[in-house]
């Protein structure tokens, strides 16, 4: 397991859930400041999470973590992290990441990343050309990520604590992508777009938790869809 990296950057958001009101303000503040460079913010959040999540494709199509460098509780912590950020930044965060285009240091590891699977089933999910919106954008990395999350799962027969974990990963995912769908349903387009582009792939995982009994798993996904 490697070393967590941007330490300070974590500690600083952790103080949002500190029950410290003074804290809890100064770290708004900080957040409002820095408005204009979220990316200082995203890009090491995006780049922990993309580091948890190598996976591999069944030949049911059922999507699984693989337990190298993956640590759930990162994941989680994270998923709450960004909650935070959206819920204390008002719409500014949510603005920034539908406007902007994601770095070349992340989009170099999201590409490579998301080719990794013998078929790339996220970065295809529909070709670039019916992609209007969100092509490019934050948004768009954060949306795959999450819904990666949403439908990974680990193998309960080889490590039972594993499979627990990723059940808390997976209502973390499915929680943070339904605040992110409600903080953009006024930007009808958009909204449409990115709820084409994830739909078909929730309802195959509600599938596969109703075949394989994963009762946690079909609240969850049922809330989102």
């Amino acid at each position: 397991m490697q070393d967590r990296q941007y330490i300070a950057l974590q500690n600083m958001l952790g103080i949002l859930d500190d029950q410290d009101p003074t804290l809890r303000l100064s770290c708004r503040s900080w957040l409002t400041e820095s408005k204009d460079n979220f990316l200082r913010i995203l890009d090491p959040l995006l780049k922990e999470f993309m580091d948890n999540n190598r996976v591999y494709k069944s030949f049911t199509g059922q999507v699984f973590f693989l337990e190298e460098n993956y640590v759930p509780q990162n994941v989680i912590e994270n998923f709450r992290k960004l909650r935070n950020i959206i819920l204390n930044t008002q719409s500014e965060f949510i603005k920034y990441i539908v406007e902007k285009d994601i770095s070349e240091h992340i989009r170099d590891q999201f590409d490579k990343q998301f080719d990794y699977i013998n078929v790339p089933y996220l970065r295809k999910m529909v070709s670039d050309k019916e992609l209007k919106y969100c092509k490019d954008k934050y948004i768009y990395a954060i949306i795959c990520i999450t819904l990666q999350f949403i439908i990974g799962q680990a193998v309960e027969s080889l490590n039972s604590q594993l499979f627990a974990a990723t059940q808390t990963v997976n209502a973390s995912a499915c929680e943070f992508m339904e605040l992110v769908m409600k903080s953009i349903h006024n930007k009808v387009s958009l909204s449409t777009e990115i709820t084409h582009l994830i739909i078909g792939f929730l309802v195959k995982a509600l599938r596969q938790a109703i075949d394989s009994k994963n009762n946690a798993q079909q609240v969850h996904l049922i809330n989102l869809i």
